[in-house]
């Protein structure tokens, strides 16, 4: 696979995680940026059981308005009977106080066959809170053997999210003496005072059940108090609470003359073991991402071990103390091969620091000697006089030929060539393949290895299942984290995994790492200030080469004073100008190849640059998913 593919390839994955984690990230930006928007970040909701079966709300309810400006806002019960009463609006300030509001209207509506209500305000990027008062009539159900009040505490009509709701029901005393006579209809106008001190219930007379998100919990605060608690209602989604408790305690409520109590039991039975079903699934993909998250990283981990392992050569030492190989250049291309991206930047230098070795060119510094206003390249003998042909195309490649030949050129300001100079770049950078036995195209044909397939096996697989579960599954927003994780997983793997070569060339490809390593670390030596001089004086073109000149030159910077060092360039000032030369030298050689054939384009070469679900009892538990029958069911929004 060629550097350009390869990058190609990684690219792709990166976009491809980018874009299959959009939903993570865009729309939060989108919102928070730009977007007018709100949320409920709180919603408490108090609600006492009368003892003629009405029930009073105070639902008090935060917004979190962005990007405003909001004017108006709406809060609805879903009412077909008409039995919402008694209706007002506060405003609770940040002390705690209250401000009675006018609703712009409050009412019971014949086409929605609901009650709404909306009033005015000026908001913009803050958080307001509202509080709700009402009466709903006749909101339990009597049954000879069973008072049941189930009902929509947060109802499917809200069209944003809420962070966290907790709802607190009250259940009244049973009288303590007296003839209660029980209503034959319901008068939502007929009203009720609270009940004074009776019979209070029990442990054990009142059953509890929650409906909506399975994160919710139901709790009993005392026999007569429970509680909802739930985080991360959904817009459109709703809270419901079903709760079971002696007739005797509602004695004015309206009744059935029939029982009631099996088949709520029955049906709430199926849906605590449905919504079990679903925790159970829950929590078994959830581990499952939580299992591969670490799992992949791991996997792939070992992966690159085993390919390690199985390219050793145990005849090669760790550290070789010479080139392993003639010609620098062959080095700076089979190098760049093997790290997985084909490039002739270093081979570039490489070859003009070649050329200074033989004696072919010189470079020369003009101006201040501790800052030059230019460095020139000039050329020594003629490209035909040079033993490769390698060395005079890129000679050629330098100094032009024939009529455009010149003898010297600037490195800050080199000046383009002749259309036909892209020809003679191609010809050395082909030459310089060509050379290579073949190794860089055996390097290339090998990345598809055992070990580089069976991570991509891995990495896909995980990341499919990380989206599986996030969108059609049960795991929930986490496994999206999957797909980053297993992309970046697979490319830092594809990266340390080599390509698959014979043992001749994994040799060759060895000894070369051992000579990077002593350039790299030769400083721990004993001797390292002689090897210091040595390796600036006679080494560098293989630092370039092998990509560790910057190491080498910290290294040797550390260990010999720079006023002493001669230039590694032949015909350079020594000392500090030196260093600054080979700089500036380090800098330019690319642009200079670059410049030479900007002026054609097309003979470029190839190379480039560059829990039960409900309670029971006295106990509390979760929530099931079913239900969705109860009664009332508010709703609203803002804008």
């Amino acid at each position: 696979m060629s550097r350009g593919k390869k990058w190609l390839w990684r690219l792709f994955l990166l976009g491809f995680v980018a874009l299959v984690t959009m939903g993570l990230w865009l729309p939060p930006i989108i919102t928070h940026a730009v977007e007018k928007d709100y949320h409920f970040p709180e919603v408490e909701i108090d609600a006492t059981v009368l003892p003629n079966g009405d029930m009073v709300l105070e639902e008090t309810r935060t917004f979190d308005f962005r990007n405003g400006p909001f004017t108006y806002a709406y809060f609805n019960v879903d009412d077909p009977l008409d039995h919402v009463r008694d209706f007002s609006i506060a405003e609770k300030l940040d002390d705690g106080s209250e401000v009675a509001v006018t609703p712009d209207y409050a009412s019971h509506s014949i086409v929605t066959e609901g009650f709404q209500a909306q009033w005015s305000y000026q908001a913009e990027d803050e958080t307001r809170t509202w509080v709700f008062r009402y009466r709903v009539a006749c909101a339990v159900d009597v049954y000879t053997d069973t008072a049941h009040l189930y009902w929509q505490f947060i109802g499917s009509g809200w069209d944003e999210p809420t962070e966290h709701a907790l709802i607190t029901v009250h259940l009244p005393d049973a009288p303590s003496m007296g003839l209660f006579q029980r209503r034959h209809e319901c008068n939502p106008d007929e009203t009720l005072g609270r009940s004074g001190e009776g019979i209070q219930l029990e442990r054990g007379d009142v059953r509890a059940f929650g409906h909506g998100p399975l994160n919710g919990e139901v709790t009993f605060v005392d026999p007569q108090t429970i509680r909802y608690d739930v985080s991360d209602v959904l817009a459109r989604s709703y809270v419901e609470g079903s709760i079971l408790f002696p007739p005797e305690f509602v004695p004015v409520a309206l009744e059935t003359n029939e029982p009631g109590l099996e088949r709520i039991l029955d049906q709430e039975r199926v849906w605590a073991e449905e919504a079990n079903a679903l925790r159970e699934r829950h929590e078994t993909e959830r581990s499952w991402v939580l299992y591969l998250l670490v799992g992949v990283p791991v996997a792939l981990a070992l992966l690159v071990l085993l390919a390690r392992y199985r390219d050793r050569v145990p005849d090669v030492p760790k550290v070789l103390e010479q080139p392993p190989e003639d010609d620098p250049v062959q080095g700076s291309l089979l190098w760049s091969a093997w790290q997985g991206h084909l490039s002739p930047q270093n081979a570039y230098r490489a070859q003009v620091l070649k050329l200074a070795r033989l004696g072919a060119i010189e470079l020369k510094a003009d101006g201040r000697v501790t800052d030059p206003k230019d460095l020139t390249l000039v050329r020594k003998v003629d490209a035909m006089d040079l033993q490769t042909e390698v060395d005079q195309d890129f000679m050629w490649l330098l100094f032009g030929r024939g009529d455009d030949m010149v003898d010297e050129i600037s490195v800050k300001h080199p000046k383009p060539r002749k259309a036909d100079s892209s020809r003679t770049y191609s010809a050395w950078w082909s030459g310089v393949k060509s050379r290579s036995s073949g190794i860089t195209r055996r390097i290339q044909k090998g990345d598809a290895r055992l070990e580089s397939t069976l991570a991509a096996i891995i990495a896909i697989g995980a990341a499919g299942y990380g989206i599986w579960t996030a969108v059609w599954g049960l795991g929930g927003a986490i496994g999206w984290w999957l797909v980053p994780v297993s992309a970046l997983s697979l490319i830092a793997a594809l990266i340390r995994i080599h390509a698959r070569l014979g043992l001749e060339d994994r040799t060759r490809v060895k000894r070369l790492e051992a000579f990077r390593t002593y350039l790299k670390d030769f400083s721990d030596l004993p001797n390292a200030p002689a090897l210091a001089v040595i390796i600036w004086e006679q080494y560098l073109e293989w630092a370039v080469a092998l990509d560790v000149a910057d190491e080498v030159e910290k290294q040797v910077k550390a260990l010999v004073p720079v006023e002493s060092l001669r230039s590694p360039i032949r015909g350079a000032p020594t000392g500090l100008a030196g260093v600054t030369a080979w700089h500036q030298f380090q800098t330019a050689a690319p642009a200079i190849v670059g410049v030479s054939i900007a002026s054609s384009s097309s003979g470029s070469s190839s190379g480039g640059f560059g829990s039960s679900s409900s309670s029971s009892g006295f106990s509390g538990g979760g929530f099931s998913g079913g239900g969705g029958g109860g009664g009332g069911g508010t709703g609203g929004g803002a804008g």
